[in-house]
């Protein structure tokens, strides 16, 4: 932590930038190469020493001015100072070698020849062949100014850091919280379904014992949803009169604790009237647990199946 608090200390001590020449410059990352190479040698942090780079460069030309950083340098320094791991080093020493070969083989323009070429530039751009520059809208003006002020807070929050590293975080931190956000609300609604489908109040699954036999009540319940168009309700009901009426025959003990298979499981399947009861059986799985759209034909099958099951 200390250590991070003096290199930071001497980089902000640093001008930010100066104005050079490109022979200049290139003196300027000769001897930056040599502070690399002496730091490839030994890694201390004397000889690993960021500020040992300089400052950025304003490289003046015929055609304006050029700015020139050496942030990733003094980054890759820090790095190397603090790891004690040189290997990414050689690339970077690379680097400064392909530029300094760059800047041997460069050939400035003069400012005629500068003056010369921008007004070919702006002779091809009143042609026509290209839209002209519109002035940035309110709204992207704003934005823009939103933008440079956070890159502002992140580069001054974090040193080690590009404000490019810090937003493509944030920015995945927000898809992954819109992620788990959507997988939740999603869950919740199926679950929400769910209930609805399931929860059903005591008073629409418990017929009225006295106004008549169990199943003809039942029955009756999914004669009137069925006239309501409630084919699925009605299906349930169908089903539950089903049962009534092979428990008021003696077929098995009346328990509501059954599941729909476990009472498929006390009748020979082989029979008709298992072979009716399974088909009730998958109707209610369908329609009712299942939650899927029933018709009127698919009502009509149940109640053949239950007529079949109480005149056997």
């Amino acid at each position: 932590m200390r250590l991070t608090w003096l290199l930071g200390l001497a980089v902000s001590s640093m001008p930010l930038q100066r104005s050079c020449s490109l022979d200049e410059l290139r003196q300027q990352l000769l001897h930056a190469n040599e502070v690399v190479a002496a730091c490839a040698a030994s890694a201390t942090e004397a000889v690993c020493d960021p500020s040992a780079v300089g400052p950025d460069d304003k490289v003046t030309l015929a055609g304006g001015t050029r700015r020139v950083e050496f942030g990733w340098l003094r980054l890759a320094l820090a790095d190397a100072q603090k790891s004690r791991n040189v290997a990414a080093l050689a690339s970077v020493r690379q680097r400064i070698e392909r530029e300094v070969s760059e800047l041997a083989t460069a050939n400035p323009l003069t400012a005629a020849q500068v003056k010369d070429e921008q007004g070919k530039l702006r002779e091809i751009l009143a042609s026509g062949a290209f839209p002209q520059p519109e002035p940035d809208s309110f709204w992207a003006r704003m934005w823009n100014r939103l933008f440079l002020w956070l890159d502002g807070i992140l580069r001054r929050a974090g040193r080690g850091a590009s404000s490019t590293q810090w937003i493509s975080q944030i920015l995945m931190l927000a898809l992954l919280g819109i992620g788990c956000g959507g997988l939740i609300w999603w869950l919740s609604r199926i679950r929400r379904k769910q209930e609805l489908v399931l929860k059903k109040p005591v008073a629409e699954r418990t017929p009225n014992r006295s106004a008549g036999p169990e199943w003809e009540v039942w029955l009756a319940q999914a004669r009137q949803l069925a006239q309501e168009q409630h084919w699925r309700e009605a299906i349930h009901r169908v089903y539950w009169a089903a049962i009534a009426r092979m428990e008021s025959r003696g077929a098995w003990r009346a328990d509501r604790a059954r599941t729909p298979r476990e009472y498929l499981d006390l009748i020979d399947r082989q029979s008709e009237s298992g072979n009716d009861l399974a088909q009730l059986t998958r109707a209610l799985e369908q329609f009712w647990y299942g939650g899927r759209s029933a018709s009127e034909q698919d009502y009509s099958d149940a109640c053949g199946s239950l007529e079949r099951l109480a005149a056997s």
